[in-house]
């Protein structure tokens, strides 16, 4: 079971799918490819998705608003919005389960994303307390 808090959060029971063994090769020049697509794809959902979730002040404001209103941190309310697609990628890797290219285009897009937003969250919050205990030191 994962825990949060006090909720006990099982993972779903999925009947997960044997597979033969299967090498899937994909090229040094493949992969670069497919890097630069996901980055660039990404780059522009992160863009796009800021119009309606963020501000130029606040670039986190919807993980802020929700963390008060929930009394978490904005990277803990980031982390959970991110388990809902975790999940759903878990489901369709673990189980076979077919999805469109544009599906799972958009949900491994979301995943990477969230990781981005939580990442950008954490180290900032690393930079201030830095800042703050290097601030204490020289009083």
């Amino acid at each position: 079971m994962i825990f949060h808090g006090v909720y006990k959060v099982p993972l779903p029971e999925l009947e997960i799918k044997e597979v033969e063994s299967m090498e899937i090769k994909v090229s040094k020049e493949e992969f670069e490819r497919f890097f630069e697509e996901r980055v660039k794809k990404c780059r522009e959902t992160l863009i796009e998705k800021a119009k309606e979730y963020a501000n130029d002040a606040d670039r986190m404001k919807n993980f802020n608003t929700a963390g008060r209103m929930l009394n978490l941190k904005p990277y803990q309310v980031a982390f959970l919005y991110m388990m809902k697609h975790f999940e759903s990628i878990y489901e369709i890797v673990m189980t076979g389960k077919t999805v469109s290219p544009e599906v799972w285009d958009e949900k491994i897009g979301d995943l990477i994303n969230y990781l981005f937003l939580i990442d950008a969250m954490k180290r900032k919050e690393m930079k201030t307390e830095e800042l703050q205990n290097l601030s204490e030191v020289s009083k």
